[in-house]
């Protein structure tokens, strides 16, 4: 049906829809396997892809075209390179790569900056540099970060072997400076000492900047507003507008993506007022 339908390439997650969160638990090949075998197109495999290993191993056992991984790509960067490198040499090259590219979502930015180190804020020694993150405002403020990291971690680095082991036991073994999977504990196993739990300070510091960002965007969307508004309309009945002023009012990102828009605008069926023009139906589309 799916290749009748013009289907070119099938993506498939070997788990059902429930496993999710603390109960994801392992994708089963088995499945993969036997969608791989009844389709013609190609095929690409994801679900318990923590090294390099692991992708040779799913291809061998599948026999899919290809492998995509999510949570384990996010945790160690390197996963397809085979090795587990230290934490802060990934979180830096991450900051530098993301520094050139065009308008990146700082909010996108720290989020891959606390996965690659999640290891090492999960210490209470360094929990301190987690904060410094969760507060970061700009690029240099979360640079910052990773050379704090590197200045109290790269004495540990005793050697330049970082070949990633081909078994999760082994993986989960590594020290907490190097980058390695996370497993996610049971619903049973979490209790009220939660490790990310933060003093009542740091809590209200944070509520107070979210309140005061709301506020500022608020602002920012009030005025932005208005400009389209005036731009809709002339003498002519014409659009004056530019496609950043209705990107910024829709708080639409451009992150890395290729922005199209189409904008059409319905003619006043009252020649009274030309007021009466709107705005009716607007699409965007953010090809990454």
């Amino acid at each position: 049906m799916l290749e009748n339908a013009g289907v070119s390439l099938l993506t498939i997650h070997g788990r059902t829809r429930d496993q999710r969160g603390p109960n994801t638990g392992l994708a089963d090949w088995q499945i993969i396997k036997k969608v791989k075998e009844a389709l013609r197109v190609p095929v690409v495999a994801n679900g318990n892809i923590q090294c390099l290993q692991n992708a040779i191993d799913c291809m061998e056992q599948t026999g899919v075209d290809g492998i995509m991984t999510a949570e384990g790509n996010l945790y160690n960067p390197a996963l397809f390179s085979g090795i587990s490198p230290p934490a802060w040499k990934m979180a830096t090259e991450y900051i530098e790569i993301a520094r050139n590219l065009k308008r990146p979502a700082l909010s996108c930015i720290r989020g891959h900056v606390f996965k690659i180190l999640h290891h090492v804020f999960q210490q209470e020694e360094y929990r301190d540099m987690r904060d410094m993150l969760a507060q970061a405002n700009d690029f240099d403020e979360i640079g910052r970060v990773a050379e704090e990291a590197k200045r109290r971690l790269e004495n540990l680095d005793e050697n330049n072997e970082y070949t990633s082991p081909q078994i999760m036991d082994d993986l989960l073994m590594l020290p907490y400076w190097r980058c390695k999977p996370y497993v996610r504990p049971k619903p049973s196993e979490t209790t009220e000492n939660n490790s990310r739990k933060r003093n009542s300070g740091m809590i209200e510091e944070n509520l107070k900047r979210k309140k005061h960002k709301e506020q500022k965007k608020a602002k920012y969307q009030e005025k932005m507003a208005k400009e389209v508004d005036s731009c809709f309309v002339n003498r002519n009945n014409r659009y004056l507008g530019s496609a950043t002023k209705i990107r910024n009012v829709y708080q639409v990102p451009w992150k890395s993506a290729r922005f199209k828009m189409h904008v059409f605008i319905l003619q006043s069926l009252l020649q009274e007022t030309i007021r009466q023009a709107m705005i009716t139906r607007a699409y965007f589309y953010c090809v990454f």
